[in-house]
C-alpha cells in the first residue's frame, strides 16, 4: 500500500500511472497522480520518495483498465439519468488517465456547476489528446456533437470556438452521428467555422436523410443552388414521411404557385397553402392565399378573401405582414371591399413605408396630397363663406356656425358656432333658428333648455322650414312618450312629421317608415301599415338616408313587406354599411349562409369571409359585441384556422370594458383549456362576473358545473363505498352463496319477491362476472344490502340442507374483518344472524348432536333446552329477510 501526502489517504500501488501517456513510467518523469485526490506527487525517478516502491509498467496498465471500467459505469448511470453518479465516476477515470472519458465529463449535465472551477484551456488540451485517439465506446461519438455545442457557445464565444467546435462536430459526423452528419450540414450551408460550401452541406445533409433525419435544410440548400426540381423533390418528401413538416406545405404551394422546378398549379399551390395555414407560416401564407384571391389564380377572384387573409398576415411579425400592410393600404384607398378610407389607407402605407417597401411611398404620397388637397379646398371654401359672412350674408353666416359646430376642418367650437347661428337668425336665416332649437336641446356649449329649444324650432315650423318641423315633431312624440309610454298618437305629431317628409326631409320620411311599420296611432285607434311604411322608406331611400336604406334592404333581403330580392337587399345593405351606418355593418358581420349574390352562389365560408370583415372593422372600433363576434370566429375556425389565443385576445378586450357574454367566453376558453392552461377555477370565477352582468349563458355554465361537481361528489362516494366492499368480501364468496342459491332454481327462497322480472338474470350476471368492481352499484344501499343478500342466502342454504356448504361459508364469513359493522346498517350483527340461522336449522331439523359433530361454530351456544329459543328466533329472522324483501330494488338495466 501507498500513502498520499495530499489528500492523507492510503492506495493500492496497481493505481499508480502516467498521466500523459499511460505507459511504463521511466527515470526522467516526475510526477504521479493520487487516484482519490488526483494531486501530483513529485519523484525523482522510479521510486517514490514516500514509500521507496519501485514503480512498474504493470501497474500503469492496471489503472488504465480501471479508468475503463470507471467510465463504462457512469454511461450506465447517465442512461438512467442518475448525472451526479455518473458524473463521479466520469472525473476518476479522467484522472486514471483514461483520456475518452473527457468528452463525458465535460457535455454532463452535472459539469455545470463545476465550469466556474475547471480549467477549460487544461480540458481542451486533454480532449485535443483523446481527438487522436481511437474510443472504446461507440456512444462517445455522439457526445463530439455535444462537445462541439459546448465548445462553440458555451465556453468560448470567438472564432476559436467556432473552429473547434466544427471540427468536434465533423469528427463526430464522419464517425457516424446522425445528428452530427446534420448540424455539420448547418455549419457548411451557414458558414459556422469554415466556409460557406453548399455541395458540401448537401453532401452531410443526404448522408443524414440516409440514416432518416431529413429537414428542410435539404431542400433549402438545393434552392439556393437554383436546383428547383431537386428541391420540389425532397419537400414533397417531407411532407409523405412527416405529416406536421409545415415548412415543407408552405414551400410546395410557393413551388407550384411560382412554377419552380414545375409546371404553374394553381390549384396545387391553392391546396398546400391551405394546408399550410395550420402551421407557424401562418402569416407567409395568409399573404400568399391573399395573393392568390387578389389575382384570381386557381381560384375565382375574390377581394374579401384577398383582403380577409392579408389582415391575417398583417397581425404576425414577419415580413409577409408589411406586404400584407401595403395591400390593405391599397385596398382601403380604393374601396374595394370596405368603404373608401383614407385614413386607414394612410396608416397601413406608413408601415409599410417604414419598413421598406418602396412601391407603398408612391402611393402615400398621393393618399397625403388628396387629403391636404381637400383640406385647402376646405380652407379656400371656409375663406370664401367668412368673408361673405362678415358682409352679413346670413347664409354664409349658417354655413360657418356648421362648420365650427361639426369640427369640420377644424376644432369643434360651440361658442364660435353659437356666435355665427346668433347672427343668421337676427337675418332671418331659418336654418339658423332650427340651429339654435338644436344647441339647446342638446347642450352644446350651453345648459339644456328645452323650452327654448322648443321655441326656437316652433318659430321654424311656422314658416314651412322642414327640419325644424321634424325636430319639433320630434320632441314632442318624446315628451309625450315618456308621459304615455305609446307610440305617437297625435294627429298634431303626425302632421308635423309629414309635412316635413313631404318636403323631402329624410329623417322625417324614415321616422314615419318607423311609425308606421310598428303601429302609428291617432286619438282613437292605433294601426300598423307596412305598405305605408315600405313608401316612406323608399322616399328615404331616395334621399339617401343611411337609415332607410338598411330598413329597406333587411325587407328585401328577407322578403316581408315586398317581393323577395336578395341581391337587391344585399346592395342596399352593403351601400349603408360602407357609408358607415353601424346596425347595417353589424348585419353584414353576422350574415352567412347560402345566398345568391352578383350571378353566382355565396357559399358559407364566403358570407363568413365578408362577415369577418366587417366584424374586424366594428371590433378595431371598439364595438363590443363584434369583438365577442370576431373571437368566436377565432375560437370555432371559420372562416379562418383556429386561433385561441386570437380569441382569447378579443374576449379580453370585450371583458375589459365590461361585456358579460365576452367574460362568459372567456370562461369558456379557461374552461376547456383553449388557448391558455385549464383552469375550472378561473373559468368558474369568470361565469359568476358574467353571471352578475345577467347572462344566461353564465348561469347556464354554472348550473351546469354544479350539476358535474354533484355528480364527481356521487362517483366519488360510490368509489369510496365500492372500495370498503371490496376490501371486505371477495367474488368468490359472493359467487359461492350464489351458487347455492341458484340450485334447483329457488328464487323465492333466496330472498326476492315472486315474479320480480330480473332475478335470473341477476344471478347470472354475477356469476358471469365473477367479480364486484360495478356489481355493487346494483343495489340502492352500496354495502349493507350486497352482504345481506349474502348471509340471507346462507341462511336458506341452510334451511334447504345444503350441508355441504354450510360449514365452508360461515366459517368464510366470520373470517371477514369488519363484518359486524359492516352489516349492522341492514340485519344487525353478522355473528348474531349466523348463530340465529344456525340454531334455527338446528331447532327445525332436532339435530343438535349431529350438528355439533359437524361444525365447530359456536359449540357453546348449543344447549339442552334451546329449542323454543331458536324457533322464536327463527321467525325473527324470517320476518327480517320479509322486511329486506320489501325494501329491495333492482335497476332497470342491470345487466346492460
Amino acid at each position: 500500500m501507498k500513502f498520499c501526502p495530499n489528500c492523507q489517504k492510503d492506495f493500492d500501488d496497481k493505481f499508480i500511472f502516467c498521466h500523459y501517456c499511460g505507459g511504463k513510467l521511466q527515470e526522467k518523469i516526475k510526477l504521479i497522480f493520487c487516484p482519490y485526490c488526483g494531486n501530483k506527487i513529485e519523484t525523482d525517478g522510479q521510486f517514490c520518495p514516500y514509500c521507496g516502491n519501485i514503480l512498474n509498467g504493470s501497474e500503469v496498465t492496471s489503472c488504465l483498465l480501471q479508468g475503463e471500467e470507471e467510465l463504462r459505469l457512469g454511461i450506465q448511470l447517465e442512461k438512467g439519468k442518475e448525472y451526479s453518479d455518473s458524473f463521479n465516476h466520469f472525473k476518476k477515470a479522467v484522472k486514471m488517465g483514461f483520456d475518452e472519458a473527457i468528452i463525458w465529463y465535460i457535455t454532463s449535465p452535472a459539469f455545470e456547476e463545476e465550469k466556474a472551477k475547471a480549467d477549460i484551456e487544461k480540458i481542451v488540451e486533454i480532449a485535443e489528446k483523446a481527438y487522436n485517439t481511437p474510443f472504446k465506446f461507440e456512444e462517445t461519438y455522439k457526445k463530439c456533437n455535444k462537445l462541439a455545442d459546448l465548445l462553440g457557445y458555451n465556453f468560448f464565444s470567438d472564432k476559436i470556438g467556432k473552429q473547434l467546435s466544427f471540427k468536434w462536430r465533423k469528427f463526430a459526423a464522419d464517425n457516424g452521428d446522425v445528428s452530427a452528419m446534420h448540424n455539420i450540414g448547418i455549419n457548411y450551408s451557414s458558414g459556422i467555422g469554415t466556409e460557406i460550401d453548399i455541395e458540401k452541406a448537401i453532401e452531410y445533409y443526404l448522408k443524414a436523410a440516409e440514416k432518416g433525419l431529413l429537414t428542410t435544410n435539404l431542400p433549402g440548400c438545393y434552392e439556393r443552388k437554383k436546383d428547383y426540381k431537386k428541391a420540389l423533390e425532397w419537400y414533397e418528401k417531407l411532407a409523405a414521411l412527416d405529416p406536421n413538416n409545415y415548412w415543407s406545405w408552405y414551400k410546395i404551394g410557393e413551388m407550384y404557385q411560382k412554377g419552380l422546378g414545375t409546371e404553374k398549379d394553381f390549384k396545387k399551390a391553392i391546396y398546400w397553402y391551405k394546408k399550410a395555414l395550420e402551421s407557424p407560416e401562418y402569416a407567409n401564407t395568409c399573404y400568399m392565399l391573399g395573393e392568390m384571391y387578389e389575382n384570381g389564380e386557381g381560384v375565382e377572384q375574390s377581394y374579401s378573401k384577398a383582403m380577409m387573409y392579408f389582415y391575417e398576415a398583417s397581425d404576425d411579425r414577419k415580413s409577409a405582414s408589411i406586404n400584407a400592410k401595403y395591400k390593405l393600404g391599397v385596398m382601403y384607398y380604393e374601396g374595394k371591399v370596405l368603404a373608401k378610407d383614407l385614413n386607414k389607407a394612410e396608416t397601413f402605407l406608413h408601415e409599410a413605408v417604414d419598413k421598406g417597401i418602396t412601391e407603398a411611398k408612391n402611393l402615400l404620397d398621393s393618399v397625403i396630397t388628396i387629403k391636404e388637397n381637400n383640406l385647402n379646398t376646405l380652407k379656400q371654401k371656409q375663406d370664401y363663406y367668412k368673408n361673405l359672412a362678415e358682409q352679413g350674408n346670413s347664409n354664409a353666416q349658417c354655413w360657418l356656425g356648421n362648420i365650427y359646430l361639426n369640427g369640420e376642418g377644424c376644432q369643434k367650437d360651440y361658442g364660435e358656432a353659437l356666435n355665427w347661428y346668433y347672427k343668421a337668425s337676427e337675418n332671418g336665416n331659418l336654418e339658423a333658428i332650427c340651429q339654435l332649437g338644436k344647441i339647446f336641446k342638446n347642450g352644446y356649449g350651453v345648459s339644456k333648455d328645452l323650452t327654448k329649444a322648443k321655441r326656437y324650432f316652433q318659430y321654424a315650423a311656422n314658416q314651412g322650414f322642414a327640419d325644424a318641423q321634424y325636430n319639433l315633431g320630434l320632441l314632442l312624440h318624446e315628451e309625450e312618450c315618456k308621459r304615455s309610454a305609446v307610440s305617437m298618437n297625435n294627429e298634431a305629431l303626425l302632421y308635423l312629421f309629414e309635412n316635413a317628409a313631404k318636403q323631402g326631409h329624410a329623417d322625417a320620411q324614415c321616422f314615419l317608415g318607423s311609425e308606421y311599420l310598428f303601429g302609428v296611432g291617432t286619438s282613437s285607434v292605433k294601426v300598423k301599415d307596412p305598405q305605408k311604411a315600405v313608401f316612406w322608406y323608399q322616399k328615404a331611400v331616395e334621399r339617401n338616408s343611411l337609415e332607410a336604406q338598411y330598413q329597406l334592404g333587411v325587407f328585401y333581403y328577407n322578403g316581408k313587406y315586398v317581393k323577395k330580392d336578395k341581391q337587391k337587399g344585399y346592395d342596399l345593405i352593403l351601400k349603408s354599411a360602407k357609408a358607415g351606418h353601424v346596425t347595417a355593418q353589424l348585419f353584414l358581420a353576422g350574415m352567412t349562409g347560402n345566398i345568391e349574390l352578383h350571378g353566382r352562389n355565396l357559399e358559407e365560408d364566403d358570407a363568413f369571409d365578408e362577415a369577418y370583415l366587417w366584424c374586424r372593422k366594428l371590433a378595431e372600433e371598439g364595438h363590443l359585441y363584434s369583438q365577442c363576434k370576431l373571437g368566436k370566429m377565432y375560437e370555432n375556425g371559420k372562416p379562418i384556422c383556429k386561433k385561441y389565443r386570437k380569441a382569447f385576445i378579443w374576449y379580453t378586450k370585450a371583458s375589459e370594458a365590461g361585456n358579460g357574454y365576452a367574460l362568459y367566453l372567456l370562461g369558456n376558453l379557461y374552461y376547456n383549456g383553449h388557448g391558455v392552461k385549464k383552469d375550472e377555477t378561473k373559468a368558474e370565477e369568470l361565469y359568476h362576473k358574467a353571471a352578475e352582468k345577467d347572462c344566461e349563458d353564465a348561469e347556464f355554465a354554472l348550473k351546469r358545473i354544479e350539476k358535474e361537481r354533484k355528480k364527481k361528489e356521487l362517483e366519488l362516494k360510490k368509489s369510496q363505498h365500492e372500495t370498503l366492499f371490496l376490501s371486505s368480501i371477495t367474488p368468490q364468496i359472493i359467487k359461492l352463496t350464489l351458487d347455492v342459491a341458484l340450485s334447483d332454481n329457488n328464487w323465492r327462497q333466496c330472498g326476492f319477491k315472486e315474479g320480480c322480472p330480473k332475478r335470473g338474470k341477476i344471478f347470472k350476471f354475477f356469476i358471469k362476472k365473477e367479480q364486484l368492481v360495478t356489481e355493487s352499484y346494483l343495489f340502492r344501499e352500496f354495502i349493507a344490502i350486497p352482504l345481506g343478500i349474502f348471509v340471507r342466502n346462507l341462511y336458506f342454504a341452510i334451511d334447504l340442507n345444503y350441508k355441504e356448504y354450510i360449514s365452508y361459508l360461515v366459517n368464510i364469513l366470520l373470517s371477514i374483518e369488519g363484518m359486524e359493522d359492516l352489516v349492522k346498517p341492514q340485519l344487525g350483527s353478522a355473528r348474531g344472524i349466523l348463530e340465529t340461522s344456525i340454531l334455527s336449522y338446528a331447532a327445525a331439523e332436532n339435530t343438535y348432536e349431529e350438528f355439533i359433530k359437524t361444525s365447530s361454530i359456536y359449540p357453546d351456544k348449543i344447549k339442552p333446552g334451546v329449542k323454543p329459543i331458536c324457533t322464536e328466533l327463527n321467525r325473527l329472522l324470517t320476518q327480517k329477510v320479509k322486511d329486506l324483501n320489501e325494501n329491495y330494488y333492482i335497476e332497470d338495466d342491470i345487466t346492460t
